[in-house]
């Protein structure tokens, strides 16, 4: 069954022109542009109606335009996607608002803005608010997408959660002004960290000062879940106690829009009937592949499919300087666990003890021998699996969030360069045995599961 997701926001024509840039204007210290294509998408909520669209949603919009061909403009890219403009207040004295964005070799030059700030009557907002009581038992979720210009008073904003509590139908904001007490009420809001920052007044800056910050929103908003978006570091939110899920990008490219679609991922996967958890490990990905591509953009269900499949390598890293350059910044707040090995049959003993590991924090790092290590550990005739097959199976695990390669016999400079808080060794080494002991502020040791063993393993096979 499509769900049904109601957004209520103000719309924006953004409109493109790009060109080439070869010389400086004769009139001022300017670049000349030769625009050579134009192309207008939906802004604001209708980028978030885009998104909805992507993930095959049936969208209920309402929103303002004006009497202009701007406004024109924006009912046909809705009717473009199969999303009706009859729920649209037209308003003479509105003029539709239009960001204008000259590009050349894919670097902005300059953005011309087109809009006059005009609130709504408390009469637009009752006819828009009867409207809405006259679909609402058709609606999974409401998406409140508040880019303050001038549709979503206080007012219609306070009596649209006031509707969705009623039916018991889970209201989401995005907000863009800094008194987080008119979404009083609302489900979830999903504020940047400079949003969150501002309507705190507190800065963010490690694990605890994210904690306060969610839990000042829930005193200023009383929303049942908080939620924070923090740009490369992933995504933060509250469930007995602090999760963070770290970015997925690799590379990023734009970030315009990215927050349309980290909210209309959460209301598509609440609307199936989703946990939080799940719904923003899917906005995490969705939200991945926006940020990669030029421009507000959408993911599709099956580009959202193929990250998730291919995910796994991402966790591989070659050296330990790729992975600092990539990875060092988003766990630096998180409690690491590092542990090593050459793991060339993975097997039952191995997975008991990574699991186990993993266990002691919120990170797993390995650090795994390169086949020259292992060669110069075990001889010429190890490893089995060369050192990709062996990272992939281990990057595989769930519970394993980074595969390192080392040239190295002994881990030290990892464990150096890392500097994990939770040193783990397999087998039945004292403490002090262990290489890396003296830089970490813990070390472990877990013991092997008895008759499990990569040698084992071979001789086994040997004997057949």
């Amino acid at each position: 069954m499509t769900n049904k997701i109601l957004v209520i926001g103000d719309l924006i024509l953004d409109h493109y022109q790009i060109g080439k840039s070869t010389r400086l204007s004769p009139e001022a210290p300017i670049p000349i542009v030769n625009i050579v294509r134009e192309n207008s998408l939906l802004g604001g909520a209708g980028n978030v109606v885009r998104n909805l669209r992507a993930f095959g949603c049936e969208v209920v919009l309402f929103g303002l335009i004006g009497e202009d061909q701007e406004g024109v403009d924006i009912k046909k890219l809705l009717n473009d996607i199969n999303v009706s403009d009859s729920n649209l207040l037209i308003d003479n004295d509105f003029m539709t608002i239009k960001k204008t964005r000259v590009i050349s070799d894919n670097q902005q030059i300059v953005r011309v803005d087109k809009e006059i700030f005009k609130s709504i009557s408390q009469e637009d907002s009752n006819h828009i608010l009867n409207n809405i009581n006259n679909i609402i038992n058709e609606v999974d979720v409401i998406i409140v997408s508040d880019y303050n210009k001038g549709l979503l008073t206080p007012y219609l904003i306070s009596n649209v959660i006031k509707i969705g509590n009623k039916k018991n139908i889970k209201v989401l904001v995005d907000p863009k002004r800094k008194d987080f007490s008119i979404y009083k009420g609302a489900y979830l809001l999903t504020p940047n960290k400079k949003e969150a920052s501002e309507a705190t007044e507190l800065i963010i800056n490690n694990d605890e000062s994210i904690v306060a910050v969610l839990n000042k929103l829930k005193k200023i908003t009383d929303s049942q879940e908080q939620l924070v978006t923090l740009g490369n570091q992933g995504i933060a939110f509250l469930d007995n106690g602090l999760i963070k899920i770290p970015a997925l990008a690799k590379e990023v490219f734009d970030v315009s829009g990215a927050g349309d679609t980290v909210i209309s991922a959460l209301a598509y996967c609440l609307a199936k009937g989703n946990t939080l958890k799940e719904s923003i490990l899917f906005a995490n990905k969705a939200a991945s592949i926006v940020v990669s591509k030029n421009g507000p953009a959408t993911a599709s269900l099956e580009e959202i499919q193929n990250i998730s499949k291919d995910n796994y390598r991402s966790k591989i890293f070659e050296n330990v300087n790729d992975f600092i350059n990539h990875k060092i910044e988003i766990i630096k707040d998180k409690k690491c666990v590092f542990t090593n090995g050459c793991f060339d049959i993975l097997h039952a003993g191995h997975i008991d003890y990574l699991y186990k590991s993993s266990q002691k924090g919120e990170v797993l790092i390995i650090g795994l021998n390169s086949d020259l290590s292992v060669r110069a550990l075990k001889g010429k005739t190890r490893p089995i699996n060369n050192q990709t097959d062996r990272a992939i199976i281990l990057a595989a695990l769930s519970f394993v969030d980074y595969v390192i390669l080392f040239e190295e016999q002994t881990p030290l400079n990892l464990i150096k360069q890392i500097k994990p808080n939770v040193l783990i060794k397999g087998g039945d080494y004292v403490r002090e045995d262990v290489v890396g002991f003296n830089i970490v502020e813990k070390t472990e040791i877990i013991s092997f599961v008895k008759g499990k063993s990569t040698s084992n393993i071979i001789n086994k096979i040997k004997s057949l």
